[in-house]
């Protein structure tokens, strides 16, 4: 019987430490091949939103940061002086199609551009947040009066369709709770011209998969239980 404790006991420490082992990994959540071959701007005054899609892979449900890039390394200068403040925002789907008109705000961080026109991404980070289905991270802009700047990173090199969205209502704010009261646009929707992916991305640190849990679980039970005949 002590043989089969030390075994279980063991086992349960190995299992233990593989998980605390794996608690920092990250699985990076991307739709670009981190070079942008143009930027993109508004028209009129106002906000400006890009959003992307991403659906959770098992293990990767815990989202910890949001990275993503701006201006243009295709050629010329996006404007950007550094410093101009961004927000990023994490939301869910609901309903699971791909579509942010009814998504739900999880929680958002406050951030400014750094290293425009370089294809650097800022990691930026946010609360730890479950995610699970479709989820969406969005960034968002606002410069008073006429865009001087083309501050959003495009990648346009074998674009995901339908994965991409973007929210510039004319002269006025974004709504950052209700996503339905404002214009959402698949980015592909303005012509295949136009077909490509934000260089924004979500970071998840790995969380253990259910049976691997049940499997410590039951480690530990049979440690506990052989304790107890024991001192019974």
């Amino acid at each position: 019987m002590n043989t089969i404790i030390t075994k279980l006991f063991a086992a349960s420490i190995l299992l233990l430490a593989m998980l605390c082992g794996n608690a920092h990994a990250v699985i990076v959540y991307a739709v670009d091949d981190g070079t942008a071959e143009t930027s993109v701007t508004r028209s009129g005054s106002g906000d400006m939103m890009w959003l992307n899609s991403f659906n959770a892979v098992p293990g990767g449900g815990l989202i910890e940061s949001i990275s993503l890039a701006w201006g243009n390394t295709g050629g010329g200068s996006s404007g950007l002086l550094g410093g101009e403040p961004t927000t990023v925002l994490l939301y869910d789907d609901p309903t699971n199609d791909g579509d942010p008109i009814d998504a739900v705000l999880l929680t958002s961080a406050a951030t400014a551009v750094a290293n425009p026109d370089t294809d650097t991404f800022l990691t930026v980070p946010i609360t730890l947040t479950p995610i699970s289905g479709t989820f969406f991270v969005a960034a968002l802009m606002n410069t008073p009066g006429a865009p001087a700047a083309f501050p959003v990173s495009f990648d346009t090199t074998a674009p995901v369709l339908g994965r991409s969205w973007w929210v510039s209502p004319a002269g006025g704010l974004i709504d950052i709770n209700v996503l339905a009261n404002n214009p959402l646009e698949l980015v592909e929707s303005f012509g295949t011209a136009n077909a490509g992916n934000w260089l924004l991305r979500a970071n998840a640190v790995t969380v253990p998969e259910p049976a691997t849990l049940a499997l410590l679980g039951a480690g530990l039970a049979g440690l506990g239980f052989s304790r107890r005949k024991k001192e019974a």
